[in-house]
């Protein structure tokens, strides 16, 4: 079977950083390859080369099909509608004039065709998401694309989107489209890809089945022996002392929150400390984030900070009490692009 896409020495530099060191890679016809490595490895660098953004510096780059690639973070454009997303810069024409009916028609059967349950007339700005995502999928699909590259595409995903993103990459593979699939969640890699290859500093230290290795595997690919030999053990557990009483330290405080996934969460943070919120997609970590900067309101409950009680869902209030807020999704609702930095 013809490979879609092979890579073969593929080096790359940025200055003094060579950030690809003689990778191969191949992608063949319904399968889909996961690409691992530590933040650095090298991952994002091969992506961009195999799309097209970067030229290698040495090694020789082989497309039998055109490729694709839904990006971490949604490339589609606000202020059209998915229609004219799908089919930005090739939409259809006739006598030369873009033939508007036949793009939405088209947009609709793709639609049809894959499941994507989103209407061809919708303006891209009130989309989700995960149908943004589902957006870029379909304008891939519709450039005939047989290789498709999805970079983090879980990243800003809740639980029930990622597994309809997977039942997506396998109605894909089945028609034989070739995936690649880079991720830093290990279990999603088990889980969806047939293969996996693990880069580290630039280079390929394993290409596998899936089902030949284990995921302490490929986390020894991901950090080396070397590394791991050389670790300090950790250090032994004290035991836990008694909590100090609840006084001035204390910072901010949650009391009683309800709203979304989340049902009577209470905790206090004191000043100097760092605590982490965890939990499963839709658990309601992100839910709870928003909550405490202001971006939506509690159905019960309440946030003080300092001592102050901070008006439930006012950003402005929360800011100026001396909230900051890093959201999930930082490219849509984290800045606004067109300004500057300043």
């Amino acid at each position: 079977m013809t490979a879609t896409v092979t890579a073969e020495g593929i080096h790359k530099r940025f200055g003094s950083t060579h950030a690809l060191r003689g990778v191969d890679l191949t992608l063949s016809p319904g399968s889909c390859l996961g690409l691992v490595g530590r933040n650095g490895a090298g991952k994002s660098t091969l992506v961009s080369i195999l799309s097209g953004l970067y030229q290698p510096d040495e090694g020789t780059l082989t497309r039998n099909s055109p490729i694709s690639t839904v990006f971490q973070h949604s490339m589609v454009v606000p202020n059209l509608t998915v229609a004219e997303n799908v089919f930005l810069g090739t939409p259809p024409t006739r006598n030369g004039v873009v033939n508007w009916r036949r793009m939405r028609e088209r947009t609709r059967q793709i639609m049809a065709e894959w499941g994507f349950d989103v209407s061809a007339n919708a303006p891209c700005a009130s989309l989700t998401v995960e149908q943004r995502q589902v957006v870029e999928i379909a304008r891939a699909l519709a450039a005939g694309t047989r290789c498709l590259l999805l970079d983090e595409p879980t990243a800003a995903l809740e639980r029930g989107a990622i597994q309809r993103l997977f039942d997506r990459v396998r109605q894909l593979t089945a028609s034989g489209v070739a995936v690649l699939y880079i991720s830093h969640h290990l279990e999603e890699v088990f889980e969806i890809c047939s293969d996996v290859q693990v880069l580290r500093d630039g280079e390929t230290v394993l290409t596998a089945p899936v089902t030949a290795v284990t995921k302490q595997d490929l986390v020894t690919a991901m950090v080396g022996d070397t590394e791991r030999r050389t670790a300090a053990p950790p250090a032994p557990q004290a035991a836990a002392e008694p909590s100090a009483p609840e006084g001035n330290d204390v910072l901010l405080r949650v009391s009683g929150v309800t709203g979304g996934e989340l049902r009577d969460v209470s905790f206090v943070i004191r000043r100097g400390e760092r605590v982490g919120i965890t939990g499963l997609r839709g658990s309601g970590a992100f839910t709870l984030g928003r909550i405490v900067a202001g971006a939506v309101a509690p159905d019960a409950g309440s946030v003080s900070l300092g001592g102050k009680a901070l008006p439930p869902g006012n950003m402005t209030a929360a800011s100026r009490a001396g909230v900051g807020y890093v959201p999930e999704d930082r490219q849509a609702d984290g800045f606004v692009p067109l300004l500057a930095v300043a």
